[in-house]
C-alpha cells in the first residue's frame, strides 16, 4: 500500500484536504464494493499538522489531522494543497513546514502540490532549477519571489524528478 501524507496548514480549504483524502482513500474501493468484491486500498492517506494542531480552514471547518508533522518516519508521496488565503502571511506563518520540506530534498519519495501550494515547495527551495507551475492568479508574485524556479504557468501539471 502506498502512503501519501497531506501537510495541512491554517487557513487551507477544507476541500483541498478532504477531497484528495477521499479520492484516494477510495480507490481500489468503491469499484469492489460495487461488484460483491473485498476491498483493496491502494493508498494510506493520513493528513499531518504542525504538532498534530487541528486545521483551522478557511472556510471555517476544523479538521483534526492523523498526526505531527515531526511524527512522520516515512511517506511515498508528500502533498501540499494550495494556499487558499493570504501567501505571504500563510508562509511567514509555517516556518517548520518549510524546514521539513527542505529536508525532504534528497529524499525518494514524490513531493507534489496543488496551485498555490507551490509556494511551499518554491519557499523550501526544492524547486530550484526544476520545473514547477502554480494558479494562474499569482504567476506574477510566484516570478518575482522565486525567479531560480522554471516556471511553466501555461502548464496544468509539472514533474521533474520526483516533484
Amino acid at each position: 500500500m502506498i502512503t501519501v501524507t497531506i501537510l495541512a496548514y491554517d487557513y487551507v480549504l477544507a476541500g483541498a484536504l478532504t477531497g484528495i483524502n477521499e479520492l484516494l482513500s477510495l480507490a481500489g474501493v468503491t469499484w469492489n464494493m460495487l461488484h460483491q468484491q473485498a476491498p483493496e486500498p491502494k493508498f494510506k492517506v493520513q493528513i499531518a499538522s504542525w504538532d498534530k494542531q487541528p486545521i483551522y480552514t478557511l472556510n471555517n471547518i476544523i479538521i483534526m489531522p492523523h498526526l505531527a508533522i515531526q511524527e512522520i518516519t516515512h511517506s511515498d508521496i508528500y502533498l501540499v494543497p494550495f494556499i487558499a488565503g493570504d501567501i505571504e502571511k500563510t508562509l511567514k506563518q509555517n516556518p517548520g513546514m518549510i524546514e521539513f520540506l527542505r529536508n525532504l530534498d534528497h529524499t525518494s519519495s514524490l513531493i507534489g502540490s496543488n496551485g498555490t501550494g507551490a509556494f511551499f515547495l518554491a519557499e523550501a527551495g526544492i524547486l530550484d532549477n526544476k520545473l514547477a507551475t502554480t494558479h494562474w492568479g499569482f504567476v506574477d508574485l510566484f516570478e518575482k519571489k522565486y525567479p531560480q524556479v522554471k516556471l511553466k504557468a501555461d502548464q496544468l501539471i509539472t514533474h521533474d524528478g520526483n516533484i
